[in-house]
């Protein structure tokens, strides 16, 4: 991997052509799955994940340079939530294979549900096998063997060659059916230069680049992290390290050298008598915890200043989780289950829970919508984790952390214990749809994994919701009844969770009218929330 890396580094420093540097970045991506290996736990791969973070972005930024934006958008989906995908083939259906090699497929089902039960909780593992956890590690490490030759095997036979393969550019467009998604790439050797790649729809082959429209340097700003995380996870910076700048400035260079840029490039009109158009944004390295969703220049009132004047914004982590969510079908009938934790050992009480939750419970009363609920001491992990297993919306209502030493740690406060990311991501929710994050720092992320989208959000996309709405940083206890009140009033009028994006952008203008301010205390109460998947 490392010897890969430095063919790719010397054949772009010693200019030996195009194809030397594509090809040592081609075999790094076939040597990255080795790297992060099945066969390790998750928490191990992460903390191999920290050195080869930005190789997707690396790898990126020379594609297109190059002018191959197809390879780049390839190289992004192959090199970013490397994790996640490699846990999502572990549930991949297999039915083709069932139908015609059955035994091979009944030999590799098994294989699966062993490792993605191993690669998550060794230690339950070993009590329950009577093993120790040498034993264990050594089983899980011949089971990842055994996939590794089982999928070598499938890929031989007629039909098969290129299962389980990265996806090619051509099935990832598939994201752009109905709507654009933009990939954002933050050049780190270029000061900060970002290059946009904008899948369209209709144009099967055609990605545009919006390198030209985007050489800037942010007004002479980098992005560096922040050390406070209940506020953001990111800042823009002087080069020099000093004068960083306030939020409205953030918003206000975001616009200016980003997201107006593509406007105009896209010929978006401003909207102002109905929903504006959607598009998802597919944001890299630095620039995933700023809030391109609020990009504007709020100094300014009247409309064609701000990126909600012209589009509803939503995130997705990759390509490939969009598509997986859209693949789902939704449930018409949906039922809400209520995760409502007002007060918490060791924890401040969120005496806005209760309100927050009634207001829901009133709405859905008024459009014969089913409710249930897990409040305070019924809260338990047990009981959430129970009644989770059969819910289609859940609205989390608690404390929510984010780990910035161990991300997998991040976690829901209940009332006996923590849910943590962990444990979501080990499970497989057949009917979960929806899910309202009403808790702070829940789509933050670490800076050090900023390609690999770990935070509650994703691993509630990865168990299985199709639509999630969830917060940057901290919000406030009393903004939380008020938007939940407005996002399910929308909601709930349709019973469609595919509306969540709509309904979170209406929420968030109306609190916008309650801090129409332009200092860091007005903006820092409506940013946070963002809504990703489909």
């Amino acid at each position: 991997m490392v010897a890969a890396c430095r063919w790719a580094d010397a054949a772009q420093k010693l200019g030996n052509g195009q194809d030397d540097c594509i090809a040592a970045y081609e075999r790094a991506f076939t040597l990255l799955p080795e790297v992060v290996w099945l066969g390790k736990s998750v928490a191990n791969q992460y903390a191999d994940l920290a050195r080869w973070n930005t190789l997707a972005t690396q790898a990126a930024n020379i594609a297109i340079y190059l002018g191959q934006y197809q390879r780049a958008v390839e190289w992004l989906e192959q090199g970013r939530s490397i994790t996640w995908n490699q846990l999502l083939q572990l549930r991949t259906p297999l039915d083709e294979l069932q139908s015609a090699h059955p035994v091979l497929s009944d030999e590799l089902k098994s294989v699966f549900q062993h490792l993605e039960m191993l690669s998550h909780d060794r230690e339950k593992s070993a009590v329950h096998n009577h093993m120790t956890m040498e034993q264990i590690g050594q089983f899980r490490r011949r089971l990842a063997m055994r996939r590794d030759e089982l999928v070598q095997e499938v890929r031989t036979l007629p039909g098969f060659k290129d299962f389980l393969r990265a996806k090619p550019f051509s099935e990832l467009l598939d994201a752009a059916n109905d709507s654009p998604v933009i990939y954002l790439v933050l050049d780190d050797h270029a000061s900060c230069h970002a290059d946009a790649l904008i899948l369209m729809p209709g144009q099967n082959s055609v990605i545009q680049s919006m390198h030209e429209s985007l050489q800037t340097h942010l007004g002479g700003q980098t992005v560096r992290s922040a050390q406070n995380v209940s506020e953001h996870a990111a800042k823009l910076v002087s080069i020099s390290g000093s004068n960083v700048l306030h939020m409205h400035d953030i918003l206000s260079q975001l616009w200016n050298n980003i997201v107006n840029p593509i406007i105009q490039a896209l010929e978006l009109p401003i909207v102002t008598d109905h929903p504006p158009p959607h598009i998802w944004w597919c944001m890299t390295g630095p620039l995933t915890f700023l809030p391109i969703h609020a990009a504007g220049d709020y100094s300014m009132d009247e409309p064609g200043h701000k990126i909600s004047d012209y589009m509803v914004s939503s995130y997705t982590p990759t390509l490939t989780a969009l598509i997986k969510a859209r693949q789902k079908a939704a449930n018409p009938s949906p039922a809400i289950l209520g995760i409502c934790q007002t007060q918490a050992l060791g924890y401040s009480v969120l005496p806005a829970v209760a309100q927050e939750w009634s207001g829901i419970e009133d709405i859905a009363a008024k459009t014969h919508s089913s409710t249930d609920s897990l409040h305070d001491s019924a809260a338990t992990l047990e009981n959430v984790l129970s009644k989770m297993q059969t819910a289609q919306w859940v609205h989390l209502a608690c404390h929510g952390i984010q780990d910035s030493e161990n991300s997998i740690e991040s976690a829901f406060i209940l009332h006996n214990d923590a849910l943590k990311l962990s444990r979501i991501v080990q499970q497989d929710l057949d009917q979960a749809d929806f899910a309202f994050l009403s808790a702070c720092q829940t789509a933050t992320g670490n800076i050090k994994l900023s390609d690999q989208a770990v935070h509650l959000a994703a691993g509630m996309l990865f168990a299985g919701f199709r639509s999630v709405i969830a917060t940057m940083w901290s919000i406030r206890d009393e903004d939380g009844p008020e938007v939940a009140r407005d996002v399910y009033a929308h909601l709930l009028a349709t019973k469609d969770s595919e509306d969540a994006a709509d309904a979170l952008h209406m929420a968030v203008q109306n609190l916008r009218k309650k801090y129409p301010g332009t200092e860091d205390k007005d903006i820092l109460a409506w940013a946070p929330f963002i809504h990703m998947g489909c």
